[in-house]
């Protein structure tokens, strides 16, 4: 036993290791246990689908598998400009039931170009009620969604260079 605090005591000072992320949203109020993920998880595109929404934003939907069997559906939605890529951010994270955080994201000269949250839906079912991560820059808006809050953060980091 004392081989393990010794380990996770350990893991826990790293810094930017998957046990704090974890840890931190664990803290944050999460309701389900954290799902501790390997940073060297790789992932797996399995589907795609392509199409526009009801006012006309062009989408393409990719399911992807984690090397541990996890699903993580990645979204991009071409809104055509930054108005509507902001009211398509709003109506995506309204029924959101607990925002983790809520961040604005900068251009390399500080001006303002898009939003990000990271929150949780609720639901009956595991995936009914995923763990999102929402951004917009310019007039994209993206989504990556999970049941597990460790596998959308990791995806994140390692998107585009998937």
């Amino acid at each position: 036993m004392s081989f393990i605090t010794l380990v996770l005591g350990m893991a826990v000072l790293m810094p930017g290791s998957i046990l704090n992320e974890a840890q931190r949203y664990q803290r944050m109020g999460s309701q389900d246990p954290p799902r501790l993920v390997s940073p060297d998880t790789s992932f797996e595109e399995k589907s795609a689908t392509h199409g526009f929404t009801e006012d006309g934003c062009e989408f393409s939907v990719v399911l992807w598998e984690a090397s541990d069997g996890v699903t993580v559906v990645f979204r991009i939605i071409n809104c055509k400009t930054p108005v509507k890529a902001s009211s398509a951010f709003t109506t995506l994270t309204k029924d959101a039931t607990k925002i983790f955080e809520r961040t604005t994201i900068k251009s390399k000269d500080g001006r303002r170009v898009g939003q990000r949250i990271v929150a949780a839906f609720s639901g009956r079912e595991t995936l009914q009620r995923p763990e999102v991560i929402v951004w917009t820059q310019g007039a994209e808006v993206y989504r990556i969604e999970s049941a597990s809050f460790s596998h959308a953060l990791l995806f994140e980091k390692k998107w585009p260079n998937l």
